[in-house]
């Protein structure tokens, strides 16, 4: 992954910052070097002498400035990194074309752009810095004339610093894109660890899955080995826009349509033209063991792309428990990446987050099961003292009433009322307490919960009802 896809995962403030302190050191150091070398052998032709001694303290000051101030500053100014990049590729050439140019022992000074570049940045400016490094040395050679002109070293040189470029360049990109790749699995499983519903984690994974691959749109789908049903998390926003899309079941047809076979574990597939519309997609794959598949060109269910037009699709298949599987499809990750390493980047993200988010979808529940058991406790209570205690009250305000009618007729209406207010406040406790009761319910448990609240809507009401 080389990052182009989510430019903000690169590199925050402080790493640049430190970037820039960094390079600003060993420009520091290598003009002090130059200075050194310099005086030991004065550079030809000698009438040059005092203007490349008078460039070197200069520059030398320049540096020390820059490495104090960047030592001090809290940010760093938007354009610097190109100023003094460009600022070290003409003190560069200056030193070269002062001292016998592209044949001059300052030659070397010529890689210390290069070397900044990737540190800075990546492949592509690098090569871009080489090239300007070329055309330097070009004009140079231009301006030195025939007399001081070396055609076969100018020509060694233009390929070394090509050639130099590129294997810096390719180093940098790749330290880079395990950077970025690391910074991307934190932030999906901050993310997964978030505390709140499963329906927001899964919203803030895939959003944050999305900003990763650059892609258009992101959905995971998630099945039940025994029961064979499954639900699709889908997301097309970014992990700031805050849209949390619930869970939507998939019937027979639709989960055909998303769980369709694969050549293998993960493969990320680019559709090929010249075989129609819709018809045909090259695929890359990996298998169970991170060994590559050769795939020949694979189909895509119609369904699913008239549902989701792509041009390209990332498929990690991940087993999140022994009785539930899952699917993460990113539709359209951004060009620029390597199919393979996307692919097995893409196996590492799905491994590191499907144990996450399962995680927390046990916690969940179990914090769920506990609740529930602690309202069956409290319920039981209820039951077993307030209920009983206001039940034994109420039969004996009954006998007290049956008394009172024969023997003290007047006391009659009062303990009626009594009798009744007595009675309201045992519904309202049974109501409570079977509000308390419900919780969590097994879908295998449904039939007899249902018909066990039937029951008790019978008994506590009078009223006749059958399940």
């Amino acid at each position: 992954m080389t990052g182009r896809p989510a430019s903000q995962l690169r590199a925050d403030r402080n790493e640049s910052r430190l970037a820039e302190r960094v390079i600003a050191v060993a420009r520091a150091l290598l003009t002090m070097a130059a200075m050194l070398v310099f005086r030991l052998d004065p550079p030809e032709p000698s009438r040059y002498t005092t203007a490349v001694t008078g460039v070197l303290f200069a520059y030398l000051a320049l540096a020390i400035i820059v490495l104090i101030y960047l030592l001090r500053a809290q940010h760093i100014p938007r354009g610097f990194p190109l100023f003094a990049q460009a600022a070290d590729v003409g003190f560069a050439g200056f030193l070269t074309l002062s001292t016998a140019g592209p044949s001059s022992p300052a030659f070397t000074l010529l890689l210390y752009p290069l070397l900044a570049a990737a540190y800075r940045w990546g492949f592509r400016e690098v090569m871009m810095t080489a090239i300007v490094v070329d055309v330097l040395m070009g004009i140079e050679a231009f301006v030195l004339g025939e007399a001081r002109f070396e055609l076969n070293m100018f020509a060694l040189r233009t390929i070394y610093v090509v050639a130099m470029g590129a294997a810096v360049g390719f180093m940098a990109e790749s330290e880079k894109r395990l950077r970025f790749e690391s910074r991307g699995l934190s932030m999906v499983l901050a993310h997964a660890g978030h505390r709140g519903t499963l329906d927001e984690t899964m919203a803030l994974v895939l959003a944050a899955v999305r900003t990763i691959f650059g892609a258009t749109t992101v959905m995971m789908v998630v099945q039940e080995q025994e029961a064979g049903s499954a639900w699709l998390w889908t997301t097309d926003a970014g992990p700031e826009d805050g849209h949390a899309p619930r869970a939507q079941p998939l019937g027979t047809a639709l989960t055909d349509s998303y769980l369709f076979p694969g050549p293998g574990v993960a493969w990320h597939t680019v559709a090929m033209p010249w075989r129609g519309r819709g018809g045909r997609f090259s695929a890359v794959a990996v298998d169970a063991r991170d060994e590559r598949i050769q795939v020949p060109a694979m189909s895509i269910p119609d369904a699913f792309t008239a549902a989701h037009p792509c041009r390209s699709l990332l498929v990690v298949s991940a087993a999140l428990s022994d009785e539930w599987t899952g699917r993460l499809l990113v539709v359209n990750p951004a060009p620029g990446v390597p199919r393979e390493q996307s692919v097995r980047f893409g196996m590492r993200l799905a491994a590191q987050v499907s144990p996450a988010v399962y995680g927390q979808y046990l916690m969940r529940r179990l914090r769920t099961r506990a609740g529930a058991l602690e309202r069956a406790r409290i319920a039981r209570e209820l039951h077993d003292g307030v209920t009983q205690s206001l039940i034994g009250l109420e039969m004996e305000i009954v006998v007290l009433h049956r008394r009172a009618v024969t023997q003290v007729p007047q006391m009659a209406d009062d303990l009626a009322r009594v009798h009744g207010i007595v009675r309201n406040e045992i519904i309202t406790v049974r109501e409570l307490m079977e509000g308390v009761r419900v919780g969590e319910v097994a879908a295998e448990d449904m039939l007899d919960h249902l018909r066990e609240v039937v029951n008790r809507f019978g008994r506590y009401t009078g009223i006749a009802a059958r399940f």
